[in-house]
């Protein structure tokens, strides 16, 4: 399977060099498929944790 991140640490993602933990500054919203496509949906949790600029896009 072709992928554009690698899972670390059974929590997070390495995406293009940047460690993003999914797991603790992030909420699940939906997956979607398209012909040979998956998309994985997040949305950056609102807690105070969570760093301000925390993966930007």
């Amino acid at each position: 399977m072709k992928t554009n991140f690698e899972i670390e640490e059974n929590y997070a993602v390495l995406l293009n060099g940047i460690h993003i933990d999914l797991h603790n500054n992030f909420q699940f919203k939906e997956i979607s498929e398209y012909d040979n496509t998956v998309q994985i949906e997040f949305i950056k949790s609102a807690g105070d944790w969570v760093h301000e600029n925390e993966f930007e896009n």
